[in-house]
């Protein structure tokens, strides 16, 4: 589905002018969400990860 910068700015309450003070296209938003994503997914695989244990389980 393709996204208009404009919709991103309705979605935000914001202006297009706003939104291209914090950003320069769709592509950095994209690169931002897809980081942002991935660091909480590492972050939440270090937490478990502190727990110790295993996923295999002897039924």
């Amino acid at each position: 589905m393709a996204t208009t910068l404009d919709e991103v700015a309705e979605r935000l309450n914001v202006t297009k002018p706003t939104l291209y003070y914090y950003v320069k296209s769709k592509d950095e938003i994209l690169y931002e969400c897809v980081h942002i994503g991935l660091t909480m997914l590492q972050d939440a695989i270090r937490e478990v990860d502190a727990l110790g244990g295993s996923a295999w389980t002897s039924w």
